[in-house]
């Protein structure tokens, strides 16, 4: 975009300069969770057949890793670990048209086809990588079925692992082992945030009857969150914390709009997907919007 600009400063905001505008930036509209060395930023395109990472600092920015990714599998940056980035890989499936025909699915076809997805989600095999600043990545042997959950957060030299039952996974990262727990929750996870995860080890949660919290994967500890912004009075959201120091906070809210459909693309699927996973009752209120 020609109003696209890439600005640098010092910590408290003085000495800004601008390094990068215009067709000197990539397209950054798709991209999504960010990180810094302290020399730069990272963040990360999923595209429809391939995954990137991008490198943004005084230079301007560039492309420094990219990996062709078949239908069915894909890479998610979950965190950082010592100086490098630590990506989930989820293995391919074989993955089923959801109408041949061509015909527009119904909320039944819809339906009955997730659940087949989903299934076959939980077949496949995920494990981490370890990508450095350079674009070398490491495949590890830290494996896992896809019904064991995904990553959730990234904290004192561990992955957390975690699924909807509330099982935990943890991964030494240095170590190379693993090690499971049952965490006793009073109902189901629907999904967690791993670019929400606060940097004291806990991560933002939803429950199954939508109550939304701050869970510990360590020790299991659930604290609830009250609601403190209405949507439209009517919709309550819960902010979770995206970062912190000794003084300050980076608070989101989070929310989906629900007014016009995504139009008919073959990128479509891939997208919906990447944003609501196995989550068939978000994806089905995203898929079958309410026109406002």
């Amino acid at each position: 975009s020609d109003l696209a600009y890439l600005d640098v400063s010092n910590p408290d905001g003085s000495d800004r300069r601008r390094v990068a505008e215009g067709d000197d930036l990539p397209d950054l509209t798709s991209a999504y969770i960010w990180y810094t060395d302290g020399t730069a930023l990272y963040t990360f395109v999923r595209g429809y057949d391939k995954y990137s990472v991008l490198r943004l600092d005084e230079g301007g920015a560039a492309c420094f890793f990219t990996r062709s990714i078949p239908d069915g599998e894909d890479y998610f940056a979950v965190g950082c670990w010592q100086d490098k980035i630590v990506l989930q890989h989820s293995g391919g499936y074989q993955q089923q048209p959801l109408n041949p025909a061509g015909a527009a699915a119904t909320d039944e076809e819809l339906r009955a086809w997730l659940a087949a997805d989903e299934e076959a989600q939980k077949e496949q095999t995920k494990n981490l990588c370890l990508l450095d600043t350079a674009g070398s990545m490491t495949d590890t042997d830290m494996t896992w079925r896809g019904d064991a959950g995904n990553v959730q957060l990234v904290h004192n030299g561990a992955a957390y692992v975690l699924n909807e039952s509330g099982l935990v996974t943890k991964f030494d990262l240095t170590a190379g082992t693993a090690q499971t727990r049952q965490l006793d929750l009073q109902g189901t996870l629907l999904y967690g945030v791993v670019e929400g995860a606060r940097p004291d080890g806990w991560i933002p949660v939803t429950v199954r009857d939508d109550s939304e919290g701050l869970l510990n994967p360590e020790t299991g500890v659930y604290t609830p969150l009250p609601t403190t912004w209405l949507k439209d009075q009517a919709v309550e959201r819960s902010p979770f914390i995206v970062a912190a120091s000794d003084t300050m906070l980076l608070v989101k809210y989070g929310e989906i709009y629900y007014t016009t459909p995504i139009p008919e693309s073959k990128y479509k699927r891939a997208y919906l997907k990447m944003c609501f996973e196995n989550h068939i009752e978000r994806y089905i209120s995203y898929y079958f919007p309410l026109v406002a």
